[in-house]
């Protein structure tokens, strides 16, 4: 039976922005967080507060461990239940921050090894001189996506069959199956990727489908790769997963225009 692939499934590996649901299964509550970082902006960062002009985090809503304010943050409340928390609350919002700043800051908390996370950001997306100068709404959902993907590559690697073969970009190894898929892609987020497609050709058959281009993906130290890739679909229970995907660096340097 021919089945559709929708644009947005395709591109949501490909830009490491998952519009895929994640697998839902019964599971006993997963322990208590032995640490906790704020993803955001001046809203996380308490900036203004109190006292004095500036950033106070101590008093954030997220971390904060103030004794002197009524704020009863995310940090305090997960103290009292776990004591083994305390002094293991980390924030990496910026002032001024926008959600283009997300998967950056996202790579600092996977790389900090934060077992809980705050995300707070959108406010210098919306509030800007004028309506033209606002983050355009598919931009900001692009980039939110990217933030949580960044945080969890658990949901990247689930858009692989558990067949498949990944021949990635930034590493030597082939990956053929799902533990070394998932290796690759938790070390690959950590340098808080921004990837765009830049030309794709994309065909469907039966329970089959095929999506081949070109994509660019800039990271947190401001490198940035040029690559081809292919992505071979199948239909499999329902969903489609990646069977194939191999992910070259262009060969020839693009001269600029």
């Amino acid at each position: 039976m021919r089945r559709a692939i929708s644009a947005v499934a395709v591109s949501a590996v490909i830009l490491v922005v998952l519009a895929l649901p994640a697998r839902v299964a019964a599971a006993e509550p997963p322990p208590l967080p032995g640490s906790i970082a704020a993803l955001g902006d001046s809203i996380s960062r308490a900036f203004d507060v109190c006292c004095f002009y500036g950033d106070h985090p101590s008093h954030s809503w997220t971390t904060g461990n103030s004794s002197l304010d009524s704020v009863l943050s995310h940090y305090e409340r997960l103290r009292a239940l776990n004591p083994a928390i305390a002094g293991h609350q980390l924030s990496d919002a910026v002032t001024g921050a926008k959600m283009a700043d997300g998967p950056a800051q996202a790579a600092r908390a996977v790389s900090q090894g934060a077992q809980y996370v705050t995300v707070l950001l959108g406010a210098n997306d919306l509030c800007t001189s004028s309506v033209a100068t606002m983050t355009p709404t598919e931009t900001f959902r692009q980039q939110f996506e990217s933030t949580l993907a960044t945080l969890d590559p658990d949901k990247v690697a689930a858009n692989y069959a558990p067949d498949a073969v990944l021949l990635p970009t930034v590493s030597n190894q082939p990956r053929t199956n799902p533990q070394q898929i998932r290796d690759y892609f938790v070390k690959f987020l950590r340098s808080g990727p921004q990837g765009r497609i830049d030309q794709r050709t994309i065909k469907v058959g039966c329970n089959v489908a095929q999506d081949v281009g070109t994509y660019t993906f800039s990271f947190n130290d401001g490198k940035s790769v040029h690559a081809r890739y292919t992505y071979v679909y199948e239909w499999v229970n329902g969903q489609w997963l990646i069977a194939h995907h191999h992910s070259s660096a262009m060969p020839e340097t693009v001269a600029k225009k």
